[in-house]
């Protein structure tokens, strides 16, 4: 009972106590099968106590607790579901404090920054991912939108096709190739990756949403109207919070929007 509850206080792996408690009796056992003579028996004796000393190093090396980043990584999902971002924010940092090569980490830190409208420090974060992680797929996707938004369009359209080269099925690298294809006035390019976008995720509003703009600048009312009813049905909240951001889709919900 002891054992057990030392185990549990201090998250320690059970076996290697056990084995070591195992390993003692056998050589108890062995001493006196030396002593009597019984070879057989001793060889046998000497045998498990190896046994349990190879158990207990392999319990050691590959069942002991996580690192503790991780732990506090399992912090910051409990304290996001929570709505705690302050809190999560928090434990995120620490456990890059201890090893800053985490890629998860990293991109979720970044993702947080390019909310509040930091890209700068957003794109050195996910830059930071790649580094860590150079198949980290959706890093390169996000520093692709902030290459975007700083106006480095060559760049990011090489992060975005990076993306994609690692993904095909990324469907939200499609839609942010679709915003530089809307940019550059490419209107058949722009609907063939918002198509794929909204294929790969239909519940998704970017897709419909993306589709609804193409519409609206070849003059097809009808149509865009069509497509952005899809997406307020989607999610109204975010595309009202885009259109606050956005003056060309703030236009699109006032031409189109049955509100």
């Amino acid at each position: 009972m002891i054992l057990f509850f030392v185990c549990a206080r201090f998250r320690a792996p059970l076996l290697p106590p056990l084995t070591l408690l195992a390993a003692g009796g056998a050589s108890l056992a062995l001493r006196g099968a030396f002593h009597e003579k019984r070879l057989r028996q001793a060889a046998a004796w000497a045998a498990l106590a190896c046994l349990g000393a190879a158990l207990c190093r392999i319990d050691w090396l590959h069942l002991a607790p996580p690192p503790r980043r991780y732990d506090l990584w399992l912090v910051r999902s409990i304290h996001d579901r929570q709505g705690d971002q302050a809190a999560a924010e928090a434990a995120l940092r620490e456990a890059l404090a201890e090893r800053r090569d985490y890629p998860d980490g990293l991109h979720s830190l970044g993702a947080l920054e390019l909310a509040r409208g930091n890209v700068a420090q957003a794109m050195e974060l996910f830059r930071e991912t790649i580094a860590a992680d150079p198949r980290y797929v959706a890093a390169y996707n996000s520093l692709g939108a902030c290459l975007r938004a700083q106006g480095r369009i060559a760049e990011a359209r090489q992060a975005i096709e990076q993306c994609l080269a690692l993904d095909p099925w990324h469907a939200k690298a499609w839609m942010n190739l679709g915003e530089l294809e809307l940019g550059a006035e490419d209107w058949g390019a722009a609907q063939r990756a918002f198509e794929k976008a909204e294929a790969l995720n239909p519940a998704h509003f970017g897709g419909a949403l993306g589709l609804a703009r193409i519409c609206d600048a070849r003059g097809e009312a009808a149509a865009a109207q069509a497509w952005l009813s899809q997406a307020l049905a989607r999610d109204a909240e975010s595309i009202a919070l885009l259109a606050r951001r956005d003056p060309a889709i703030a236009q699109l919900l006032r031409r189109y929007s049955p509100q």
